[in-house]
């Protein structure tokens, strides 16, 4: 799990929207992350489509 989180920091890092949060804030949000396998081809989402999630 820590090798996981340690590569998800480095995506966020790399993320223009969370830019300007601290590693402990970072932390945080990993630590509400969920993770979500699609099989090959298949949408994450579609443009214009309501979600409540990021």
């Amino acid at each position: 799990m820590v090798s996981q989180n340690g590569n998800l920091l480095k995506v966020l890092k790399r993320i223009t929207v969370f830019n300007g949060l601290s590693p402990t804030q970072l932390q945080k949000l990993i630590g509400i992350c969920t993770s979500r396998k699609l099989a090959r081809g298949e949408a994450l989402f579609e443009r214009g489509q309501a979600s409540d999630e990021m």
